[in-house]
């Protein structure tokens, strides 16, 4: 869980006048809001202020975690002054959600009596500081509060719990905010090019479908020969094709796209002419601008092949020249056709319930022999949950964090060259993708096994852009720093920015775990990713998976 601030830090009254609070066999003083807390027979040495945190402390915020019951009581010590071999006891209490140890609430404090803070010395672990990171709170007890409700109570005071939903809805309000500015700054920053593009739209001549067709065909062959001379294109006369026609055409196709888009529905009796426009127009459009930002981003970020390093100079230049290239125009027509899907396909159905019933009956027909019965896949046919990423659902022992933590490490161990894994996990996403959409446009026999590919593509690009990053950090950091966030698949699908920043929150805890506590840091990411935060990702993620699928 991420640190809650609550940002009191009121100097106490003098001791006379201190709350005394007293609690099982012991006494504890406390300054409500994490400022010094002393009692009347305390010794008046300096004390500390400490801000009001959740420190070591795992799992989403629960509405109820106050009634969770003290699940460990662990003694411990913390370093006054080395020289002087100075300890000071103290107590650290633990308090778990009930039938999940590894979701749980944590604070250490004194042991029976406030130490004598006057010889703490600065050599040792960093002096007063290094004291505060140790204690959640300068308070002493003879033992644990029974509950987490108890023991909010006696060091922050009887309003914690309130205070705390107050942060959390400020912070989700304070998130949301900031998405929605950055959501208003983008449609200010485009706003009049969408809107000139849109009045332009509207001044075209009327188009048949026959000539739409042809538009789609040519665009999709000039793009073609482009991919099939992939490593041989230069920027020049690639910048040169766009100027010289080809964006202009992607442009008007767009634009008979979104013109014809009025009076659609991808619900009830109107969804098979969605679907046409889908396929002969907007998926056309849309897919000739993700293919182009591809050609950029590959020659960008290639490497360089064995015969091209004595000459590494002139393939840097060409690669840096990459970066020149001006797709801007395409822009503001994507962005109106992505809207426009987005908005038609929220919460209606993706691919047809006939389709996914076939799914079905291949995945029941290919299950393993010996399957105990449980549920092979798990999807629904309507969005409100998981389609596409699902994957079968494992043993509640391969679910564990230690088996998920050695099973990547080891697989990343395995195969030894960052570069060669990211090539092959590549490579994997969209080879089920493709084999994956072709078979949903084909209706293909083995729509099981497709279904089955595509997801567990999915699942590992997810696990490779969430999970592996706090699993395994020694492999990940220097390989994410040297080829960059967008290796596997071109990076997080775009149109999802709200749910991906919610899912990577949710994943800070575990993150924080990752060095200190690696196995439950990966018990945490499994939680996390099983969880309501994943749903919501996934849910976008599947429907621009959608919006981004290649037409056959």
């Amino acid at each position: 869980m991420s640190n809650w601030i609550f940002g009191r830090t009121d100097q106490c009254k003098p001791a006379r006048a201190a709350l005394k609070l007293a609690i099982w066999a012991g006494l504890a003083a406390a300054c409500f809001a994490g400022a010094t807390a002393q009692a009347d027979d305390a010794i008046p040495a300096p004390r500390f202020k400490k801000t009001v945190a959740y420190r070591s402390s795992v799992g989403p915020f629960d509405p109820a975690e106050d009634t969770w019951r003290l699940s460990e009581s662990k003694p411990g010590s913390v370093e006054l002054n080395y020289a002087l071999r100075l300890r000071a006891p103290t107590l650290s209490c633990t308090y778990s959600r009930p039938g999940n140890r590894n979701h749980y609430r944590n604070m250490t404090l004194w042991a029976n009596s406030l130490p004598d803070l006057s010889q703490v010395a600065d050599s040792t672990m960093n002096g007063m500081s290094g004291i505060k990171r140790s204690l959640t709170a300068d308070i002493a007890v003879s033992q644990c509060p029974a509950t987490w409700g108890d023991a909010l109570t006696l060091v922050w005071g009887p309003t914690a719990m309130d205070d705390i939903k107050n942060i959390i809805a400020a912070r989700e309000k304070r998130d949301q905010e900031t998405t929605a500015a950055w959501e208003d700054q983008q449609k200010k920053k485009y706003g009049d090019l969408i809107k000139v593009w849109k009045e332009a739209a509207t001044a075209l001549p009327p188009t048949t479908a026959a000539q739409d067709r042809a538009l789609a065909k040519q665009i999709d062959s000039e793009i073609g020969a482009m991919e099939d001379n992939l490593d041989g294109l230069n920027s020049k006369p690639f910048d040169a094709a766009l100027r010289g026609g080809l964006s202009d055409r992607i442009i008007r196709l767009a634009q008979v796209a979104y013109i014809k888009s009025k009076g659609l529905s991808a619900d009830g009796p109107k969804r098979a002419s969605f679907d046409a426009w889908d396929k002969e127009l907007a998926g056309p459009a849309i897919l000739a601008v993700k293919r182009i930002e591809k050609i950029i981003y590959y020659r960008t970020h290639r490497r360089l092949k064995m015969a091209e390093v004595f000459t590494a100079n002139n393939a840097m230049a060409e690669m840096k020249s990459w970066s020149y290239v001006d797709w801007s125009n395409l822009w503001p027509g994507n962005m109106v056709l992505i809207e426009v899907m987005t908005q038609q396909l929220a919460g209606k159905q993706l691919v047809s319930a006939d389709f996914l019933k076939k799914v079905t009956r291949d995945l029941e027909r290919n299950r393993p022999s010996g399957d105990p019965g449980r549920p092979f896949y798990r999807f629904t046919p309507v969005e409100g949950k998981t389609w596409v990423m699902t994957g079968p659902q494992q043993e509640a022992e391969e679910q564990s964090g230690s088996n998920v933590a050695s099973g990547l490490i080891n697989v990343a161990g395995a195969v030894g060259d960052m570069v060669r894994l990211i090539e092959k996990l590549d490579a994997d996403i969209r080879d089920a993708r493709v084999a994956f959409w072709k078979c949903y446009a084909t209706q293909c026999k083995e729509s099981g096994k497709a279904f089955y590919a595509y997801s567990h593509a999915m699942k590992a690009k997810d696990d490779w852009l969430f999970v592996m990053p706090i699993v395994s950090p020694a492999i990940m950091g220097p390989g994410m720093a040297m080829l960059g966030d967008d290796n596997v698949d071109g990076g997080p699908i775009e149109g999802c920015k709200t749910e991906k920043a919610a899912l990577e929150r949710e994943l800070g805890p575990a993150s924080q775990l990752r060095q200190s506590n690696p196995i439950r840091a990966a018990t945490m990411v499994t939680e996390v990713m099983a969880g309501p935060k994943t749903d919501a990702w996934q849910v976008c993620r599947d429907r621009m998976e959608y919006i981004f699928r290649p037409r056959f």
